[in-house]
């Protein structure tokens, strides 16, 4: 009768085949090292196809805008208080969505609180502290050629200037590409936008959204990513 072979391992086969210490430590430093290089990678892709779509939305909302002007005698939707978001209702009526509801495919204005999503953005939404905070800042006073106050959007001060918006055919501010319209919204550059202290100031996100840029739409209705020069 044959014997049969023995095809058990001997010990020391299954200590040479198993991981050391060392060499399950060098593993775990290696994978750190690459997870490391390409993190910086993916945030910045992830950064570029924030702006991409910001890019995208600020376009649409600046045609729903012109639209608004070209069916209002060329006047400019407002009267708008400072920050902006997607958020608006029939009261009160101060924002955007109020009033290019219908430009931007978004529902009409009720007693509840209803979203325009173009007026959002992924990188606000990701940052924000709050729910609530506004996604943009609207250059609501300004100085023209002579020293006067221009109010694009209207003003929230009295009634009376309610409806003196500036026209698209009032002076050359229309066509300045360098007149910032609507600017992303963060507490580093609230002092740039406003002397005032708003209330929303600690729901904001605390360093801008996009990076080292800020997602810019101008009075010549282009938009534009500006570097961030803030300390």
């Amino acid at each position: 009768m044959r014997a049969v072979p023995d095809t058990r391992m001997p010990p020391a086969t299954l200590a040479r085949r198993a991981f050391t210490l060392i060499e399950l430590l060098v593993v775990i430093a290696i994978i750190a090292v690459l997870a490391g290089l390409l993190m910086p990678v993916f945030h910045k892709a992830r950064l570029n196809s924030y702006r991409t779509v910001t890019t995208s939305n600020l376009k649409q909302v600046a045609a729903a805008i012109l639209s608004y002007a070209g069916e209002h005698d060329g006047e400019l939707p407002g009267p708008l208080t400072l920050g902006q978001g997607p958020d608006y209702a029939q009261t009160p009526a101060d924002s955007l969505g109020f009033f290019l509801w219908k430009y931007l495919d978004a529902p009409e204005p009720t007693s509840a609180v209803q979203q325009a999503k173009l007026l959002s953005n992924p990188a606000y939404e990701r940052a924000r502290l709050k729910p609530d905070a506004p996604a943009y800042a609207m250059h609501v006073s300004l100085q023209d050629a002579d020293g006067g106050e221009l109010q694009p959007w209207g003003s929230m001060r009295t009634v009376a200037v309610a409806g003196m918006r500036q026209k698209q055919s009032d002076g050359s501010l229309w066509d300045s590409p360098r007149i910032w319209a609507m600017v992303d919204l963060d507490q580093k550059n609230v002092a740039r936008v406003t002397d005032a202290t708003p209330s929303w100031l600690a729901s904001l996100p605390k360093t801008p959204a996009h990076g080292e840029v800020r997602m810019t739409l101008f009075f010549d209705w282009h938009v534009e990513p500006v570097k961030v020069t803030d300390p």
